[in-house]
Parts: structure tokens; sequence; C-alpha cells
């Protein structure tokens, strides 16, 4: 009852006095927020990280951020993802696809397929690069129903490639979505043939 009241006190006076009610508003969010979503200043995600790391669990780290809308801001992005995956701290990365291309084109399919596969090909070479024995851990993740195909094509094909071709690259399907049990069969029947190609298998 008490955060409805405090609510509509400050969506009122965000109006009267912006400067003064928005930042205690974002305050409040990333106080609400915080054991969920880090800063990324160096500090303080040195310290969560180190700590996780001495109680034997892993992180897989999701860089935040805001919509992405143009080709600057997703190259930003990517560049972003590709200096987490340099950081010897971190084995571990989840990534969307609306993250690192700015525009998905439903009616340019193989457009935004291409654009997509050049983008995973420089993720999957730094986890290679930066992973030393074994290769650093990308997920692709979906955010939005249209990404579904996709990014189910991107991720096949990729690692259909020669360089992808023994890397366990990961993938999330939504539970909640009808059409993942589909792409749950789909993944699999593809997996087994590249497991008995490759050896490599993937993680779902």
């Amino acid at each position: 009852a008490m955060e409805k009241v405090l609510l509509g006190c400050g969506a009122w006076g965000a109006q009267l006095l912006p400067g003064i009610v928005m930042p205690q508003v974002t305050e409040y969010v990333r106080r609400e927020c915080r054991h969920v979503i880090l800063s990324a200043e160096e500090g303080s995600l040195d310290a969560y990280l180190r700590g996780r790391r001495e109680m034997g669990s892993n992180v897989i780290v999701n860089q935040l951020g805001e919509a992405v809308l143009g080709e600057r801001e997703a190259g930003n992005r990517l560049e972003a993802i590709l200096k987490r995956l340099t950081d010897p701290r971190i084995d571990r990365v989840s990534v969307k696809i609306s993250a690192v291309v700015s525009q998905v084109y439903v009616v340019a399919y193989e457009a935004t397929l291409a654009l997509f596969k050049e983008r995973l090909r420089r993720l999957y070479d730094t986890a290679i690069k930066y992973g030393g024995n074994q290769p650093k851990s990308i997920t692709l993740d979906m955010e939005e129903y249209r990404d579904l195909p996709l990014t189910l094509d991107a991720f096949k094909q990729v690692l259909d490639e020669k360089p992808y071709e023994k890397l366990e690259g990961g993938i999330v399907l939504q539970a909640y979505l009808p059409d993942s049990w589909p792409a749950l069969r789909e993944l699999t029947d593809w997996a087994r043939t590249r497991k008995a190609r490759t050896g490599a298998g993937i993680r779902l």
C-alpha cells in the first residue's frame, strides 16, 4: 500500500519537479533490482565476480541497456559484449539478437540473417580466442517472438561452419511459447546429426 502511495506521489511530483523526483525514483528502482541487476562499474562487478568464484559458482553475464534503435547503438552493444568476453573473470555471456542487430526485417529475412550470422561469428571468434583450453560460453537468448526462427537459423548455420563445428553453443527456448516444442524437436534432430559428425553437443 505504501509503495502505491509513493508511486502516485512520484507520478504527480515528477510533473512539477522532475529534477528532484526522478533521481529518487531511479535510485529506488536500482535498490530494488540490485540482487539481479549489477552495476557494470569495475569495482562493483569485480567484487561480485570474485565472490561467486570463491563460492565455486559460474556467472552468465547479460549486458543490459536501453533498446537498440540504430546500427551505431547495435555496434556499441556488440563491442561491449566482446569486451566482456575478453575479461578473464567472465566465462559465460548471454546474447539477444535484438541487442546486436538494430533492425530485424521480416520481409528481408536473408539479409537480416546474414548480418546476425556475421556478428555471431565475431562473438564465437572472441570466445575461442580468449577461452584458453576451452572456448568461453555464449548462449543465444530471445526477447521477442519474431526472433525465434532467425535465432534458430543463425545458431544452426554458424555452428555447422568449419571453424565452429566443435563449439558447444548454447540457446534458450522460452517454455511459455507453443512454438518452442517444434523448435526443440528441430534442434534435437539437428544436434544429434551434428554430434555424430563432429562430437560436439549443444546446451539448451
